[in-house]
């Protein structure tokens, strides 16, 4: 009965109306009836349908494609964009009206892919700089559907699809924002970078920060050149995604990633999970068993003796590891209304810094590690290992990354690779260590906190790290884990940084690792995952996939 009403609601009111209107440099257009070509640079473009799609009306389930074929007619290689002109799309509902792209043997494909969403008309290009070879003939299929569901969508009634297939030019496709991000900067139009000595105070100015300085950036993401960060307790950084049970689970937006991944800090979970004092997935767990040996603050590690030994071969994992990994299979591996699974939108590309870099290794002895020495250099005097230290301290989103020169610890181990923990990718190119496996989650890191707002040995209460909706500890009285570790004292005894709970709001420092503190999962949406919502507790961001987005590592 509710799809009946729904396509009552429909009929009539969505249109699509693409036909062969085409335009590239000055053209001939010669033929009549169903043969319509377009001769211009030795091009031949052939439609096998010109005619407007303006009689069959859209509704669940409807289904319409465009044929035409491309010809080069000259000695010369050419490439040209596929384009739909004149794009207006104002659908609301997301992941129903689709496109897809196939070709009779060479040219470009693409699998359904969401039609891009336009409130004005604007030529929108679905395929870049295609290639067709000398005297060659490509065909394609271009098909269009408005999926079938039992979800309501009547929200799409009066809305409009129309537009017009054509080629042009081939052209170099341009950087692209990840649909998240770039809904981000546009909810977020001041974007703030911090200055010089914020991170030296507990930091509550809420908003979107950016930080641009290549020396605290992962040097292999290449999809921007900048990462986003949220600080203070802004009101738009939430997120619900994911299923607990029965239960929503509810996040926040700690910062997105250089593979424009977004990444999500845990927050709780129910109807008002948002203002949760038990935000996290365990109340009382262990780092790590054992504290005698310094391969004990790895999130994995291998074996002792060395810095080199405690990172090679990590077929150990820690207790908090294993915790979180039965939470992610229990949890993570459930479907959304339209069969995904969770999972699927996580990214396997995103980097989790365990970061064991140190300027002086010792086993038992003291020392510490990258970034304790970033961030509590007051603890260890003007010198440590003969290096002059800076007074200002800094964080850095580098997985060991304190780059030569910057006087916050010249060391030059920083950044191995087994301390950037990923999950297992199908690419060729692979990222990090592939550690994670089949479950790409972990916890946030010391510098992240300190991106947030926090400081080391002191309280950092207007953080969203630390505040539910509400204006509470998001934890209660719990202190939490991060998986940043911190150092190893004279006696060989170690020490992870931990986040404090209502006791010690928002505090920041290091605990042996056999203590016990509340446990908050961190994952990153992959960088194809698109959002609606304006990110506040009344109307947070909901992420969706598409088929293609689902498949993909990142």
């Amino acid at each position: 009965m509710k799809k009946k009403v729904i396509i009552t609601m429909i009929v009539g009111v969505l249109v699509l109306g693409l036909g062969v209107s085409i335009a590239y440099f000055t053209p001939i257009i010669t033929g009549n009836g169903k043969e319509i070509s377009l001769v211009a640079k030795e091009l031949k473009v052939i439609y096998t349908d010109t005619s407007q799609i303006n009689d069959g009306l859209i509704v669940p389930g409807w289904h319409i494609s465009k044929t035409f074929t491309v010809e080069n007619r000259s000695e010369d290689v050419y490439k040209y964009n596929i384009v739909i002109e004149n794009l207006l799309n104002t659908f609301e509902t997301e992941g129903f009206l689709q496109y897809k792209i196939t070709n009779g043997g060479s040219g470009y494909s693409c699998d359904w892919t969401n039609v891009p969403k336009t409130t004005e008309p604007t030529n929108t290009v679905l395929a870049y700089n295609v290639e067709i070879a000398d005297k060659a003939k490509q065909s394609y299929t271009i098909e269009f559907q408005y999926l079938e569901t039992d979800e309501d969508q009547s929200a799409d009634m009066g809305k409009s699809f129309n537009g017009s297939i054509m080629i042009e030019v081939g052209t170099e496709e341009p950087p692209k924002i990840p649909p998240f991000i770039a809904k981000l900067k546009e909810d977020n139009k001041t974007i703030n970078t911090r200055a010089s000595g914020t991170f030296n105070v507990a930091f509550g100015i809420a908003g979107l920060y950016k930080e641009t300085d290549a020396k605290y950036l992962e040097p292999d993401g290449k999809t921007q050149n900048e990462v986003l960060y949220f600080a203070g307790n802004p009101d738009n950084n939430w997120v619900k995604f994911g299923k607990e049970g029965n239960d929503d689970i509810w996040w926040r937006i700690i910062r997105t990633n250089e593979d424009g991944s977004v990444r999500l800090l845990y927050a709780g979970k129910g109807a008002s999970g948002h203002s949760s004092t038990t935000g996290y997935i365990n109340a009382s767990q262990q780092y790590n068993s054992s504290y005698d040996n310094t391969m004990y603050v790895g999130y994995m590690y291998g074996t002792d003796g060395s810095l080199e030994n405690n990172r090679k071969d990590q077929e150990n994992s820690s207790p908090i590891k294993i915790t979180i990994d039965t939470w992610y299979t229990n949890n993570m591996k459930n479907t959304d209304t339209n069969g995904k699974t969770f999972s699927s939108y996580i990214s396997r590309t995103a980097i989790y810094c365990s970061d064991r870099s140190t300027k002086k290794y010792a086993a038992p002895g003291i020392m510490y590690y990258g970034a304790a020495m970033r961030l509590t250099l007051d603890a260890m005097g003007t010198t440590y290992g003969g290096v002059t230290q800076k007074t200002e301290y800094h964080p850095t989103f580098k997985c060991g990354g304190n780059a030569k020169g910057d006087g916050i610890g010249l060391w030059d181990n920083g950044g191995d690779v087994a301390d950037k923990f990923t999950g297992i990718q199908k690419s060729t190119t692979k990222v990090g260590n592939q550690l994670l496996g089949d479950a790409p989650i972990a916890l946030m890191t010391a510098d992240e906190v300190a991106y947030a707002g926090g400081i080391n040995t002191s309280n950092s209460e207007n953080t969203y790290y630390y505040k539910n909706s509400v204006g509470g500890s998001v934890t209660g009285d719990k202190y939490w884990w991060t998986m940043s570790p911190y150092n190893a004292d004279a006696d060989g005894w170690t020490y992870v940084f931990y986040v404090g709970g209502s006791v010690r709001p928002g505090y920041l420092t290091g605990e042996l690792v056999v203590a016990s503190f509340s446990v908050r999962p961190v994952v990153s949406l992959k960088s194809c995952v698109e959002v609606t919502g304006s990110g506040k507790v009344d109307d947070p961001y909901i992420p969706s996939i598409d088929g293609a987005c689902a498949e993909a590592d990142n």
